[in-house]
C-alpha cells in the first residue's frame, strides 16, 4: 500500500469515527437526560442499578434503538481505525496478528455490553447488571491498553524515521 493512499485511509477512518461518535453523542444527549453507564469508567454494580433507575420506558426504547444500531457502528468505526494505523506501525507478523485478535476482542466486548445491559434494562436481573459492569469495565480497560499499543507504536514509527 502507498504512503499516500494509506494516510488516506487512515484519515478517512479517523474522520469517520469522529462523526459517528458525534452522532452517537448528539442521540444520547437528544434522548438521555442524564448519562449512561456504559460511558462511566470504573462502574461498579450499584452505580449501574442507580443510573439505571433514571430509565422510563422511552428511555429503554431508545436505549435498545441506540445499542442496535449506532452502537454497532461506533465500535467498527474505532476497531477499525485501530486495524489500519496498527497495519504499517506493528511489523512482526505474529504480534499483529495478536493485536488483530484483541482488537477484534474489543469490539466483542462492546457488543455483549450493549447486549447486556439491554437484557438487565428489560428483566432488572442482577446477574445481567454484574456482567454488564464487568464488560464496561472490561471495555474501557481494553480500549487503554490499545491505545497505549498503538502510541508506543507511532512512537518506535517516527523514531525509525
Amino acid at each position: 500500500m502507498s504512503k499516500i493512499k494509506y494516510k488516506n485511509i487512515v484519515l478517512f477512518s479517523f474522520v469517520s469515527m469522529i462523526i459517528i461518535f458525534l452522532l452517537i453523542t448528539n442521540y444520547i444527549t437528544k434522548n438521555f437526560d442524564f448519562k449512561l453507564a456504559e460511558t462511566m469508567f470504573f462502574l461498579t454494580v450499584p452505580k449501574f442499578i442507580e443510573t439505571s433507575k433514571n430509565f422510563r420506558p422511552e428511555h429503554i426504547h431508545s436505549y435498545i434503538i441506540m445499542a442496535t444500531s449506532i452502537d454497532i457502528i461506533w465500535p467498527i468505526s474505532y476497531c477499525l481505525f485501530f486495524f489500519i494505523i496498527n497495519e504499517k506501525l506493528i511489523l512482526h507478523k505474529k504480534k499483529k496478528k495478536l493485536v488483530n485478535i484483541y482488537i477484534l476482542f474489543i469490539f466483542l466486548i462492546d457488543m455483549s455490553e450493549n447486549y447486556l445491559t439491554a437484557r438487565y434494562l428489560m428483566t432488572n436481573n442482577n446477574k445481567m447488571a454484574t456482567l454488564s459492569v464487568l464488560a464496561t469495565n472490561l471495555k474501557w480497560l481494553s480500549i487503554f491498553f490499545i491505545i497505549i499499543i498503538s502510541i508506543i507504536g507511532i512512537v518506535k514509527y517516527f523514531k525509525k524515521k
